[in-house]
């Protein structure tokens, strides 16, 4: 690409995944984070997360976002956020 060229997105007219495909291969080399959390039951989930960033330094926090899969129906909930609403517990562990 020349320097007079460019790529402009405008994020209207991107549908929500070509969003998600534009934003995952814009941020390189993506960390991924293990997320383990238990359900009410007692049944241990680990699930990969790559929406995953330091939010805080003072206190010490780590964020991640939890939202459908690329793969998943709309208006599914993972059982990462289920049984974190549940149970109120789980681990960031970080790769």
């Amino acid at each position: 690409m020349s320097k007079e060229q460019k790529l402009i997105f405008n994020s209207i007219d991107l549908s929500e995944h070509e969003m998600y495909k534009l934003l995952i291969g814009s941020v390189i080399p993506r960390p991924i984070a293990w997320v383990s959390s238990k359900s009410k039951d007692g049944i241990l989930n680990l699930a990969p997360f790559s929406f995953f960033t330091v939010a805080s330094r003072n206190p010490p926090t780590l964020l991640i976002s939890i939202g459908p899969g690329v793969h998943e129906r709309m208006g599914s909930i993972k059982d990462t956020l289920t049984n974190i609403r549940e149970v109120k517990e789980y681990i960031i562990n970080m790769v």
